[in-house]
């Protein structure tokens, strides 16, 4: 939307009773309505806007007030538009102020490392077992204790621990 023309759009915009502003699109020069009409779908996200084909006109949620302000704004800097219509109550809607209920998980610590005895404790082994012993244990407290299926978050991890320390033992 560059460059200043004369006024080749104007903007109509109204307020309906179902939250919505109506906004109706005219001009003389179709290269620049079709540039305000996609910079519109830029600006406004598509699920706070519908486009009513019989009626020819957008409906734009309450919710996007502030797209709608933004979106006029450009349209009259760069192709000079007139804006027609009741401006009050959609240039007072300011931008909701949500607030997020998702709070972050705490930052995670360094995981405690067991020492080779309690590595194996942990597998349930002796010092002595073989690599694919270490590994068939390790797979079977996996499906017992996994999380998925039913297990305890912190059994699996300390398997886990356990499982990472041992892990040079399988190639021997």
């Amino acid at each position: 939307m560059k460059g200043k023309q004369q006024q080749v759009l104007t903007i109509t915009i109204t307020s309906t009773n179902q939250a919505t502003f109506e906004v109706r699109v005219k001009s003389v020069d179709q290269d620049a309505f079709y540039l305000v009409i996609n910079d519109l779908k830029q600006r406004v996200p598509a699920y706070l806007r519908t486009y009513n084909a019989t009626r020819r006109v957008w409906m734009i949620q309450r919710d996007a007030a502030h797209y709608l302000r933004e979106w006029v704004s450009q349209a009259q800097d760069a192709f000079s538009a007139t804006v027609e219509g009741d401006p009050g109550p959609w240039t007072k809607y300011r931008k909701p102020n949500w607030q997020s209920s998702y709070d972050a998980p705490p930052p995670r610590g360094p995981r405690a490392v067991p020492s080779e005895a309690e590595a194996f404790a942990a597998l349930c082994l002796t010092p002595a077992a073989p690599g694919p012993l270490i590994k068939a244990a390790y797979r079977e407290l996996a499906k017992l204790n996994h999380p998925d299926h039913g297990g305890d978050t912190a059994a699996m991890q300390k398997v886990n621990s356990a499982f990472d320390v041992l892990k040079g033992r399988l190639a021997a």
